[in-house]
């Protein structure tokens, strides 16, 4: 009746006289007497319009609240992930001394922070960090920067691999 958008009484004028005949044809007149107890009035059909509307406002309210902590979340890894570039990157030693980490370990992958890759290209740095997060890990481990535990941190490197994913 709501999804029709027809006035709440037609279930009593229109419905439920038509229900009782089909009923009454297939199951007999003692089945049809039963259809009585069905709540079809105005009211009733308006009150669980309401329920229903405020069940539907609950949901959106939750998610609404889940996608905006969710946000924030990707926020401070996307953040996190820029100061851990920056730290290796801006420093001339730490960036050589990155190179010749991944040269030690045989990765080919170790222009992660190559000139060539600038911010405009947001996921292709995120990508090559990701891919890089254990070599990445190993280097900060050395030093006194603090985020070299998100990289061991598999909800965090989850995040990260989300927001290459986006940004590519």
């Amino acid at each position: 009746i709501a999804q029709t958008g027809n006035s709440h009484t037609i279930g009593e004028s229109l419905l439920l006289p038509a229900a009782k005949d089909i009923v009454s044809l297939l199951l007999g007149s003692k089945a049809a007497k039963q259809l009585d107890v069905v709540p079809l009035s105005d009211n009733t059909v308006s009150r669980r319009i309401e329920e229903m509307a405020f069940q539907v406002k609950g949901k959106l309210i939750e998610s609404i609240k889940h996608t905006k902590k969710m946000l924030l979340n990707l926020k401070v890894v996307l953040d996190q992930a820029v100061k851990v570039v920056n730290f290796i990157k801006t420093r001339p030693l730490n960036s050589h001394l990155f190179s010749l980490l991944c040269s030690e370990m045989g990765n080919e992958q170790e222009t992660l922070l190559h000139t060539e890759l600038t911010w405009l290209s947001h996921g292709k740095v995120l990508t090559h960090l990701f891919e890089l997060h254990s070599e990445v890990q190993l280097f900060l481990s050395d030093t006194t920067f603090d985020f070299a535990s998100c990289f061991t941190n598999e909800l965090w490197l989850s995040r990260l691999a989300y927001l290459a994913d986006i940004f590519s």
